[in-house]
């Protein structure tokens, strides 16, 4: 798997499907219009620093599209879910 992807229990990759409104604007922007969650931890996981884009929800593949650095770390602990509230995860392409 990626450098660095979290292996702690609970955690698996989440699916992107239908989680994002079309571009806007000229600025090619996508902001997701529904929440994103990850399973709740079963144990507490490492400090989360980044959050990856990966091609694949299939943890064993190496298909990272892009990173995102997270505004702040966040500690995850045990029975915790992670998730990026509506309009919270915005891509920009470049």
């Amino acid at each position: 798997s990626v450098v660095n992807e979290l292996t702690s229990g609970g955690y698996a990759r989440t699916s992107l499907a239908g989680k994002f409104s079309a571009a806007t604007g000229t600025d090619g922007s996508v902001a997701n219009t529904t929440l994103i969650q990850f399973p709740a931890a079963t144990e507490d996981w490492t400090t989360v620093t980044h959050a990856g884009i990966m091609e694949s929800d299939v943890e064993t593949t190496d298909d990272m599209m892009m990173i995102i650095t997270l505004g702040e770390s966040i500690s995850i602990l045990d029975t915790q879910t992670f998730d990026f509230a509506i309009g919270d995860l915005v891509i920009t392409a470049a």
